[in-house]
């Protein structure tokens, strides 16, 4: 086993077995590999994924993975020791290491599992009243939408207000507006004070640091301030910031509370999120979410003469896995083996920029970050697609992202998120150290066959012509699997052009299909909430093998196997399998069993399709 280079000083020798894990899968003396496709190696992603969507689940790197390991047995093998003193150090490193890149002190931090309960830690300690107000943005996440909403329902029923928010716009502009919402809102509540000078209502403001969808860094710390000026609590949902966002500085931008996530862009295994609760706000936090043994009641005996414990709370809510917790040290080396947060961040925001106006090239569209200094893009980017915009209904929107979704996950081996914002299709992609400029191209070739479907199913319209893509030479900065990226994004298919009425039924058999497969006959979503990826997608049966043939030809051009099934679905009956596979799909088993497909796992019962993290 090659000597620990982690400078960590044990209390106890015997408490060394647990911190003390092989360093695992890099040489930490050698230089690093160029970000790019090179990075693939420190990472178990499967041979021939186009991973986009970072944002969503993150990515955790082999040598994070093996210290997990490696602890979770070290536990294993005497849990009394470890569970009754050497966790407790080993937790405290993990909350230091987090306090230090958030700028706070050690003990206004907390782990909890993720920026759900965290939110919900805060709102079910707060002491409300009929009069409150609590503010929510109509892009907050879905989750945390609903936890303000079972708030509002729940005696004494404050009021749920919404800022509304519509991209694109300007840092600028959504100050201005914040700043006069906040002050209509005073103004409201002081003529409740001039009624009854008893009461004392407040408001409760809760303020995204990145938009997950559509995918923006907001001006928070601003908002923050002007929540300060005009006496407004602030909670921060910083899920996407915690290794995306650098210069976090909590010390001084001063919210009142502040959550994040370690599993989404800091590496670290999925279950772990801070919660920053500043000193002068730990005494509202009266209990941990899942109350702990040691809660403080008031009727205690000298209960009043007792320090706050706000952070013995949440050391201990009971025996769970705090592997998620203790494996954020590494994380963070392995990072600074890298290059550093600013290099990281530095790759992947430039990748994002550069990679998001290529795919809109190829598309005819447009980023939604236009800003000259593109103020609203840290890793992620939002590009339109080459769909018609306008009004459609929240059945057909699910309809449609499902769609996209699973032809992306199940043809093409490819994914990012496609949501729908202010009448119009986007598509979120999350750039990590490991993607490449070409990853743009494939995705923009998946996606521009999938839109081409969807125009002549759901929009009954010939697809839009495309324009070629401007020439592009940033492979070598990128990274490339196979030498410069290629910047064609596919020629359009001659079978699109002949759509006529007689195919339009079978098309739309085939999506029919598709749909009921994913379970798409649930009630639909309110449309003005931000679409995530569908939990539905995590049922594909992957136990044999899957081939996955392109439509496209190395040359971009549409293959014959393409125009067969573009026939097919002209035909007067619409194609249907034994094997209860999607009709369509271009799925080759390489086992030798079997009739050549494989079948989608049965949709998610009662699941909704806003409801997985993104």
């Amino acid at each position: 086993m090659d000597k620990d280079r982690r400078q960590w000083t044990p209390q106890k020798a015997w408490s060394t077995d647990y911190r003390n894990a092989k360093e695992g899968l890099y040489d930490s003396t050698a230089r690093p590999p160029p970000f790019g496709h090179d990075m693939l190696r420190f990472f178990g992603l499967e041979q021939g994924y186009v991973n986009l969507n970072n944002g969503s689940y993150g990515c955790v790197p082999n040598p994070v993975t093996r210290f997990c390991a490696e602890l979770s047995l070290k536990v294993e093998a005497n849990p009394d020791r470890y569970h009754r003193f050497s966790f407790k150090p080993l937790l405290v490193e993990a909350r230091s290491s987090v306090a230090k890149l958030v700028g706070a002190h050690v003990d206004e931090v907390v782990f909890v599992s993720n920026a759900t309960a965290a939110v919900n830690a805060v709102v079910r300690n707060i002491d409300w009243t009929p009069d409150d107000i609590i503010v929510q943005t109509s892009t907050s996440w879905r989750s945390t939408s609903r936890t303000l909403q079972y708030i509002a329902d729940s005696r004494p029923y404050p009021t749920l207000s919404t800022f509304q928010l519509t991209f694109p716009t300007t840092h600028e502009a959504i100050l201005a507006a914040w700043r006069t919402y906040l002050r209509g809102l005073k103004k409201n509540l002081a003529a409740v004070v001039a009624a009854d000078p008893s009461r004392r209502p407040k408001i409760f403001a809760v303020i995204d640091s990145v938009v997950a969808n559509p995918a923006a860094a907001m001006p928070w710390k601003q908002m923050v301030a002007i929540c300060r000026e005009e006496g407004v609590l602030s909670l921060v949902d910083g899920a996407h910031s915690l290794g995306q966002e650098l210069d976090i500085g909590l010390d001084d931008a001063k919210p009142d509370f502040w959550v994040t996530t370690c599993h989404k862009w800091l590496f670290a295994r999925r279950g772990s999120a801070v919660l920053y609760v500043p000193f002068r706000n730990q005494h509202l936090m009266r209990s941990s979410l899942i109350t702990s043994t040691h809660y403080v009641s008031p009727k205690d005996p000298h209960a009043t003469d007792q320090p706050g414990n706000f952070v013995l709370q949440h050391e201990w809510p009971g025996a769970i896995e705090f592997v998620s917790y203790m494996c954020i040290p590494t994380c963070i080396e392995f990072r600074k083996w890298l290059g550093g947060e600013e290099a990281i961040n530095e790759y992947c925001r430039g990748l994002a920029i550069d990679g998001g106006r290529r795919l809109a090239s190829a598309f005819g569209t447009r980023v939604m970050d236009e800003t000259p200094d593109a103020q609203f893009t840290l890793n992620m980017t939002n590009v339109g697609l080459p769909l018609p915009c306008g009004q459609t209904s929240d059945e057909r929107v699910a309809e449609i992202g499902d769609f996209i979704e699973l032809s992306l996950l199940k043809e093409y081996n490819v994914f990012a998120v496609p949501f729908y914002h202010n009448e119009k299709w986007w598509v979120r992609c999350s750039v990590q150290i490991f993607n490449a400029l070409s990853d743009f191209d494939r995705l923009g070739k998946a996606l521009t066959q999938i839109c081409r479907e969807v125009q002549m199913t759901f929009f009954r319209s010939a697809p839009r012509p495309e324009r070629a893509p401007e020439s592009s030479n940033k492979s070598a900065r990128y990274g490339s699997r196979g030498g410069a990226a290629s910047s064609s994004s596919g020629s359009s298919s001659g079978s699109s052009s002949s759509s006529s009425k007689e195919s339009t039924p079978n098309l739309e058999s085939r999506v029919s299909s598709v749909t009921r497969e994913m379970g798409s006959s649930m009630p639909p979503t309110p449309g003005d909430e931000p679409m995530g990826m569908s939990p539905r997608m995590v049922q594909a049966d992957v136990s044999t093998p899957w081939e996955l043939e392109s439509p496209f030809s190395s040359k971009g051009s549409v293959s014959p196997r393409a125009k067969e099934s573009a026939a097919s679905r002209r035909t007067s009956t619409p194609r249907t399998t034994n094997s209860g596979a999607v009709p369509g799909y271009r799925v080759k088993e390489t086992s030798p069993s079997g009739n050549g497909r494989k079948r989608i796992g049965s949709p998610m019962q009662g699941s909704s399709r806003f409801g997985s993290p993104c």
